[in-house]
This record gives C-alpha cells, structure tokens and sequence, in this order.
C-alpha cells in the first residue's frame, strides 16, 4: 500500500489478501512510486541455528506421531514458513540483532499480541511483504515504533468492512517510512507534521479495510523510502520483543510477544545449518533450502524433503527410513552409509551424490536422476529404479542391485 498528503478524498481502499486497490478524487502530492502486488508462490528458506533444547519456546516441525512425543525444535531453530529461497522478499530479510534494532514493538510496554501473519509468505496477504500482523482489539492502543515525522494518515473507514483502510505513515530520520494500517474509525490520535517520539501513542488498532470474516489487527511494516513502494520495504525486528524468533532473526507466526521496558539481550549467532545428530523424525522440511546442511547422524525417518534443496548436503549415516526425497536436488550430497530404507526418491537429482555403503532397500528412484552418483557399496536390494538415468554412475562387485536389474555400463 502507498499513502501521500492528502489534498482530496479517498473514495475507497479494495482490500484483499496482498492486494491493496486505492481509489482517490483530488490532487496527490509525493507519490513517487507505482502500486506493485505481485502475487508470489513462496516456498521455504532455511537458515538454521544450533538447535538449543528446552531453554527457549518450542515449536514442533511435523506432524507426530500419535504414539511419541517427534521433533521438538527450539523456537529460535524454527524455519520462517512457507517462504521461496529465490524470492525477492527473501533476499530482502535480513534482520538484526534485535539488540541493536532501532525500533520497539508497535504496542504500549507490559502488552502482549499475537503475530497472526509473519513476512514472505505463500499465501495470505504477505507474499513478497516483509510485515507483520499483530492480532490486537478495536481500540487497543498502538505506539510509534521508531521516532520520526507523521507524513500521511487516514481515519474516516469504519470497522469490519472491505473497503476504505485507515492508517498512519511515519517517515524516520534515515528515510525510511513505517505503515500502521487497519486503524479503528477516527481512531489516529496525531496529525500530518507531528513530531512522535518512539513508545508515543499514535492511533488504535480496528478492522478498517478487513471485513467481518477477518481478525481485528495491526498490520506494521517499513519501507525504504518516502513516498514507499510496495516491493521496497525493509526487514525489522524490536529491541524489547520478548518471543520466539525464527531461523533468520523474524518474529515467528503464531507466537506471541510482550513489549519490555528494556532491550532484550543480544541475539546468539551460531553457524547456520548445523543438524548433525538431531532428532527430525517426520519433520516437514519441504521445498526448504537445505544447501549445504550439516544432517549427519540425523535422524530424519518419515521426514517430508520433497522438492527441498539438499545439495551439497551432508547426510552421511542419517537416517532417512521412509522419508519423502522426492524431486529433492541431492547434487553433491553425501549420503555415506545413509540408511534410506523405503524412502522416496521419485524424481529426485543425485548428479555426483556420494552414496556409498548407503542402504536404498526397497526405496523408489522412479525416474531419479545419478550422474557421477557414487553407488559403491550401495545396497539398492527391492529399489525401483523404472525410468532412472544413471549417467557415469561410480560402482564395483560390492555394490547390490535389485534383483533382474540390468547394471549400467561403468565411466
């Protein structure tokens, strides 16, 4: 959404998931930019802390099983969800320590909101955003999160309905602007010139612009320039959020958070991508970008990998009984002495994959691709390898194949 001084009359602001439509009669001043909301397909970006135990929030990645407690993460080891590793909102989210952030949480010190909707997301109204959706009542109080100048703001939309969307701009010192939208009717408490200091009350949260079917929220975000453009923003995080934060330093969806009166210590920073030995069992890694991972050891079985980026990976004596690999890129991967009995591999990319001693007992490479894969020592004993290309695949008499199997001529 892009917001000016105004010098006429919003007729109305068509609001859906993503898309902000403005309708405006009268003269704009300042609008520098153009309206862009391209919707995006956005998978996973992973990257990985340490995981740390039960000191900090845990998430669960994967569905358990009924029986066992699976996969417990630290909150802090929790990938950001459903986000493409290729994206341009991705590549746009580098956030800081919180530490040394500039901003505080958009709510008074001693409140506690919910994020109903983090950055990147696949679906929703964050696909190429780097916002947040703070769930907050009608009326609840919002502050400024950064000092700065009040540079446009609208009040007149009432609550609850698709349309008109109130909202306050506030322009920083270095540039940058922040948006505070889906304000309560008549609920913006400055004026356009108003100098606010951060923690100020600004307005109060409502439903403006969202409709019926639609939670009451806070959505905050912040851009590089002034006037902004929609594609241009910047990823924050708040130097007094007491939560959970995900693999790249964001807050994370559905997790609650608390304003401090002080700053929250410094955020650790630890190698990313270091799961050697982890408990993953039926974790949901799909489409996630795990190049060049540390899975040693790890206990993967019954893991979601499809279409993840495992190249360059290492998964040497993991184990992956069962996992779903398929059209997974595993370019590089080593894979010794893995033990994927029955997983997944339909489609899947091993081009120079080291897979030696690893065990592949009735595991599906239906239309898998080996190029230079190293299979010496593999036990491929009941694979299926209908419609496999092995191109230059590496392999000797200790290697088992499956039983008829046609070898493929040696490099």
């Amino acid at each position: 959404m892009q917001a000016s001084r105004k010098t006429g009359s919003v007729l109305a602001i068509a609001s859906t998931p993503g898309v902000v439509v403005l309708v405006y009669r009268g003269r704009m001043r300042g609008w520098g930019g153009r309206l862009r909301a391209t919707p995006l397909m956005l998978v996973l970006l992973v990257w990985a802390c340490t995981p740390r135990g039960a000191a900090h929030e845990s998430t669960t990645v994967g569905a358990p099983a009924p029986e066992t407690q699976r996969v417990v993460l630290a909150a802090e080891d929790v990938p950001p969800r459903g986000v493409d590793a290729h994206s341009p909102c991705v590549r746009r989210a580098a956030f800081q320590d919180p530490a040394e952030s500039d901003y505080v949480l958009p709510f008074p010190v001693g409140e506690r909101y919910v994020v109903r909707q983090s950055y990147c997301l696949a679906h929703g109204g964050h696909s190429n955003q780097l916002a947040y959706d703070f769930a907050m009542p009608i009326g609840a109080e919002i502050v400024a999160a950064r000092a700065g100048e009040v540079v446009a703001l609208f009040e007149d939309a009432p609550d609850g309905e698709v349309g008109a969307n109130n909202y306050v701009f506030v322009l920083h010192g270095d540039g940058t602007v922040a948006m505070y939208a889906h304000l309560t009717h008549l609920g913006v408490d400055v004026e356009i010139g108003q100098h606010v200091n951060a923690g100020q009350p600004i307005g109060r949260s409502g439903s403006s612009g969202l409709g019926l079917e639609n939670t009451p929220h806070l959505h905050f975000g912040v851009y590089r320039t002034w006037p902004n453009v929609e594609g241009d923003d910047v990823a924050v995080n708040f130097s007094n959020a007491e939560g959970p934060l995900d693999m790249l330093g964001g807050l994370v969806m559905g997790a609650s958070y608390e304003a401090l009166a002080d700053t929250v210590p410094s955020h650790p920073i630890t190698p990313p991508g270091d799961y050697s030995g982890a408990e993953l069992r039926n974790a949901v890694l799909s489409g996630f970008n795990l190049w060049d991972f540390d899975f040693s050891s790890a206990d993967l079985s019954g893991a979601d990998a499809s279409r993840a980026d495992l190249a360059w990976a290492s998964l040497d004596h993991a184990s992956l009984i069962g996992a779903d690999l398929s059209y997974a890129d595993l370019t590089g991967a080593n894979l010794t002495g893995a033990d994927l009995s029955e997983a997944l591999l339909v489609g899947s990319d091993m081009t120079r994959a080291n897979l030696r001693d690893a065990v592949l007992r009735r595991a599906d490479l239906t239309g898998a691709y080996l190029a230079i894969t190293n299979l010496i020592g593999a036990d491929l004993d009941g694979a299926r390898l209908d419609g496999a290309t092995m191109i230059g695949v590496h392999y000797d008499d200790s290697t088992r194949w499956p039983e008829g199997f046609v070898q493929p001529p040696q490099p």
